[in-house]
C-alpha cells in the first residue's frame, strides 16, 4: 500500500486527533467504566537510567518480562518483532537477525563481511554488543529480568550505533538473602523436522550475610532442524548453544555497591538454512558450517550520594565466529563458465573467520533530587578491533579450469599472488560526553533538553591479496584510511500531563552512525567490467537520523488497561544503502542523499477480568528514499525516489490473550494465543529486490501453573505457514546474462519461516 504523502500525513493528524480525544474520554472520572479486573501490574523500565514506570516515561518503549518471554514463546529476535509495533527483523537464522526500528534499514550482504555500523544498538545489561557487519549475536532469554525495545534514535543517551533506537536485555539480580535453585527441561518438535531436548537451570546463593549474591544460570539451547537436502542430509539446519552465566552483587556499604555479570555463549548452526524449495534445498551442506563463541562481561559499581548515584561500567565484549559455507556468489560467478560448458551450477564453499574484542568505560551521574530538577551526565569510551582471516573459495570449477587444486588458498601463492594472515582490520577509539536534563516547569509541564558530544576515529585497512574473479587471478590492492566521525547529537521533549493517568509528549531527537571502507573484492568486480568506476567508491560516509515524534500514554479504567500511540517523521541524511554490482552479483555501499520515514503505531492490554488478559498493537510506516539514487555504477541505473526502502512493512499488527483459572491446590491453569501480521516488504533496493510479507503467524499455550512449577505447552506458527522471510536475488544475474539455470536450482539466499514448533517445558524451583 503506497499512500501519497499528503494523504499519510492527513491519516496521521486523524489518528492522533482521534486517539487523544478517546483517551480524554476515558481518563474523565465520570466516564471511567467499572470492571472487576484486577489492575495491570506496573511494567518498570530503565530506558533514562532511573527506575520509572513505562507510563511516566515520555518516549515509546516496549518491555517484556521474563515470564512474558516464557510464556508468550518469544525464543528470537523474530518472535519479539512480531509482537514489537515498528520492530523488524531480517530473519536469517540463529546469530544472523538483523533489525531495524521505525524503518532506520540496515543493509547486508550475503556474506555478512563488511564490517558497517549498525542502527540499533543491542546491550546485554550495561555492554554493548553490536558487532561490526552483519549477523548480530542472539542473547538467551533464559533467567533474564526483562527485555526493553527503545524506538526512535537513543543518540543522546546511548550514543552512536543507536540511530533507530536500542533493544536492552538485563540479566536477572541475585537474591542476596535466601537460597533458591530451579530447572527447566524441554523437548522440541518441529513438523517436518528433527526433535531434540534442552536443558537449563539456576542457582542463588546468598553470601556475606546477606550483603551479597551469586547467581548462576545457563545450560543447552536448542532449534532442530527443518531443512533437507535433497540427496543428502535431512534436517541440516540444526542449531545448538550452550550458555553460561553469573552475576555476582554485593552491598560494600549503605551507600557503595557492586554487580559483577559475565555470560559466555558457544553455539553451533548445522547448516545456513537456505532453500531452494519448500523446506528443501538442493544447495550442498559442507562440514563445520557456523561456530559462534562470545564473551560478554560487565562490572558496575555504584555510589549513591543524597544528591544523586554516580556509576561506573566497566565493559568488555569478545566475539569469534568461524563458518564453512555454501557461497551463492561465488558458485553463480563460475557457473559461467560451467553452465555453457556442462550444463550444470558450480558449487562453492567459503570459509573465513571474524574476531571482534572491546572494551567500554562509562562514569555516569544520575540525580535524585527533590525539586523540579533532575539530569544525567556523563562519559563513555570504547576501543575495538575488528579482523577478518582465513577468507578461502574452495569449488570444483576451479579444478575444472585447471587450477592445481579446488582451494584458492592452495595455490594463490603458486601463481605469485600475496595471501595476508590478515586481510580486513577495524581498529579505534571512541569517546563521548553527554548530559540530559528534566525541569518541571508546573506540576503539568515538563521540558527536557539533551546533548552529546560524540567522536570516533577507526583506522580500517583492507590489505593486499589475491583472489579469482570470474575465475581469473587477480591483485586486490591494499586500501587504508582513518574512518572518522565528530557529531553533536541534541533532543528536546516537552512532557504534558492533564492527569495523573494521562501523559502527552512531544520529542525531537537525533542519530548518526560512522562510515568505512567498501570490499576491495567488490571495487576489483567494478573495475573488471567498467575500468575506472569504481572510482571514490573506496569508502562511505557517516549518515544521520533527525527524528520527530509526538505520543501518549493513557492509562485507563482505574488502572485496569493501558494504551500508548506516537505518530513519527524521520529525516535520514547521507542513508547508507547497499546496491548491487551486475554482472558478478557483488555488493556495495554508498550514500543515498535523502531518505525519510512517516508513520504511527499504537499499543493497548487491559486485564479485563480477574482472569483474562488482552493485548493488542500495530504500526503503519512509510520509508522511502527521497531523491533519485545512482544504485548502478555499471550501467548508470537510477532507483528512483519514492522507492521503499527495504524490509520494512508498511503494515504490521499483533494481538493476544491470556484466561487462566484455579485448577487444584494453589495452581492455576491457563491458555493463551497471539496473532501476528507481517505485511509486505521489498527485500532490497531496486530490481534485485523481491517484495515479501502479508502473512500471519498464531502462537498458542496450554498449562499448569503453580509459585514452584509449571508443566507448559507451547506450539508457535500454529498453522504451519510455509513463507519466504528474507531473500537475496542472485538469480536475476544469470537471467539478465542470458544462461538457463538448471531446472529445481537457485542461486538466491532465501530463508523460511520456522514451521510449527511444540515445546512441552517442566519447570521446577525450590
Amino acid at each position: 500500500m503506497n499512500l501519497p504523502r499528503t494523504t499519510l500525513h492527513s491519516v496521521v493528524k486523524t489518528v492522533i486527533g482521534t486517539l487523544a480525544a478517546s483517551t480524554a474520554a476515558f481518563s474523565v472520572p465520570g466516564h471511567a467504566q467499572q470492571s472487576s479486573a484486577s489492575a495491570l501490574e506496573e511494567v518498570i523500565v530503565s530506558a533514562r537510567y532511573r527506575e520509572e514506570n513505562l507510563q511516566d516515561v515520555p518516549a515509546s518503549i516496549r518491555a517484556f518480562s521474563g515470564d512474558d518471554l516464557a510464556t508468550l514463546g518469544i525464543n528470537s529476535v523474530g518472535d519479539l518483532s512480531r509482537l514489537t509495533p515498528s520492530l523488524n527483523v531480517q530473519e536469517r537464522g540463529p546469530n544472523r537477525n538483523e533489525m531495524n526500528i521505525r524503518g532506520v534499514s540496515n543493509f547486508l550482504n550475503t556474506q555478512d563481511l563488511v564490517p558497517s555500523a549498525r542502527p540499533v544498538g543491542i546491550y546485554l545489561d550495561e555492554v554493548p554488543v553490536n558487532t561490526l557487519g552483519g549477523s548480530q549475536v542472539d542473547i538467551r532469554n533464559y533467567d533474564l529480568a526483562r527485555v526493553e525495545i527503545l524506538r526512535g534514535p537513543q543518540g543522546t543517551l546511548y550514543g552512536e550505533g543507536s540511530s533507530g533506537g536500542a533493544v536492552r536485555y538485563y540479566s536477572k539480580d541475585p537474591d542476596k538473602t535466601a537460597f533458591g535453585a530451579g530447572f527447566e527441561v524441554e523437548g522440541v518438535s518441529v513438523d517436518g523436522g528433527g526433535n531434540d531436548v534442552g536443558a537449563r537451570g539456576f542457582l542463588n546463593i546468598p553470601l556475606a550475610d546477606g550483603k551479597a549474591g551469586l547467581r548462576l544460570s545457563g545450560g543447552r539451547y536448542v532449534m532442530p532442524g527443518f531443512i533437507d537436502e535433497i540427496g543428502g542430509e535431512d534436517d541440516h539446519n540444526d542449531f545448538e548453544a550452550l550458555n553460561f552465566r553469573a552475576v555476582l552483587a554485593a552491598d560494600f556499604s549503605d551507600n557503595f555497591s557492586g554487580r559483577l555479570m559475565v555470560s559466555h555463549d558457544d553455539s553451533e548452526l548445522g547448516g545456513l538454512g537456505l532453500a531452494t524449495g519448500d523446506r528443501v534445498t538442493n544447495l550442498p551442506v559442507s562440514d563445520g558450517q557456523i561456530d559462534d563463541e562470545s564473551l560478554v562481561a560487565s562490572l558496575k559499581l555504584d555510589y549513591r550520594f543524597d544528591a544523586g548515584t554516580l556509576s561506573s561500567i566497566t565493559g568488555y565484549f569478545d566475539r569469534e565466529r568461524d563458518r564453512n559455507t555454501y557461497d551463492q556468489i561465488y558458485s553463480l560467478i563460475n557457473s559461467f563458465v560451467t553452465i555453457p560448458v556442462g550444463g550444470f551450477s558450480d558449487r562453492a564453499f567459503t570459509t573465513d573467520a571474524i574476531a571482534y574484542e572491546q572494551f567500554t568505560q562509562e562514569f555516569r551521574w544520575v540525580s535524585s533530587l527533590d525539586g523540579p530538577l533532575q539530569y544525567t551526565a556523563g562519559l563513555f569510551y570504547r576501543d575495538l578491533s575488528f579482523e577478518l582471516n582465513n577468507v578461502d573459495v574452495c569449488s570444483p570449477t576451479h579444478v575444472l579450469v585447471g587450477y592445481p587444486s579446488e582451494c584458492t588458498l592452495d595455490f594463490l601463492p603458486v601463481l605469485g599472488l600475496p595471501v595476508p594472515a590478515l586481510l580486513a582490520t577495524n581498529d579505534g577509539q571512541q569517546i563521548s560526553a553527554f548530559a540530559e536534563v528534566e525541569y518541571a516547569l508546573s506540576e503539568q509541564w515538563t521540558v527536557i533538553g539533551g546533548l552529546r558530544w560524540h567522536r570516533e576515529d577507526l583506522d580500517v585497512v583492507s590489505n593486499e591479496s589475491g583472489s579469482l574473479l570470474n575465475l581469473q587471478p587477480v591483485l586486490l590492492p591494499a586500501i587504508s584510511e582513518e574512518v572518522s566521525i565528530e557529531v553533536v547529537l541534541p533532543k528536546f521533549a516537552l512532557e504534558y500531563t492533564p492527569s495523573d493517568d494521562l501523559l502527552i509528549y512531544a520529542q525531537y531527537a537525533t542519530g548518526a552512525r560512522n562510515g568505512n571502507i567498501n570490499s576491495s573484492t567488490t571495487l576489483a568486480a567494478i573495475e573488471l567490467f567498467a575500468p575506472g568506476g569504481s572510482a571514490g567508491l573506496e569508502s562511505y560516509d557517516e549518515d544521520s537520523t533527525d527524528a520527530y515524534e509526538l505520543g501518549l500514554k493513557a492509562t485507563l479504567l482505574n488502572g485496569k488497561a493501558t494504551f500508548n500511540a506516537a505518530v513519527f517523521y524521520t529525516d535520514y541524511k547521507d542513508l547508507q544503502v547497499l546496491v548491487s554490482t551486475p554482472p558478478l552479483g557483488f555488493a556495495v555501499i554508498l550514500n543515498a542523499s535523502e531518505a525519510s520515514s512517516t508513520g504511527f503505531e499504537a499499543e493497548f492490554s487491559a486485564a479485563l477480568t480477574d482472569n483474562l488478559t488482552v493485548f493488542a498493537g500495530g504500526n503503519y510506516t512509510e520509508s522511502e528514499l527521497d531523491e533519485d539514487l545512482l544504485s548502478n555504477q555499471i550501467t548508470g541505473e537510477i532507483t528512483e525516489a519514492g522507492t521503499a526502502l527495504p524490509n520494512v512493512p508498511e503494515w504490521a499488527a499483533n494481538a493476544g490473550f491470556e484466561y487462566s483459572a484455579p485448577a487444584f491446590d494453589a495452581t492455576n491453569w491457563y491458555v493463551n494465543g497471539s496473532w501476528a501480521y507481517t505485511g509486505a516488504y521489498d527485500t532490497a533496493l531496486g530490481p534485485r529486490g523481491v517484495t515479501l510479507g502479508e502473512f500471519s503467524v498464531f502462537n498458542a499455550g496450554v498449562g499448569l501453573r503453580s509459585d514452584r512449577w509449571s508443566v507448559d505447552l507451547l506450539i508457535t506458527n500454529l498453522t504451519d505457514e510455509s513463507e519466504i522471510v528474507a531473500e537475496n536475488n542472485f538469480d536475476r544475474v544469470l537471467v539478465d546474462a542470458g544462461l538457463p539455470i538448471p531446472a529445481g536450482d537457485t542461486f538466491n539466499e532465501i530463508f523460511l519461516l520456522q514451521p510449527r514448533t511444540a515445546r512441552l517445558a517442566l519447570r521446577y524451583s525450590f
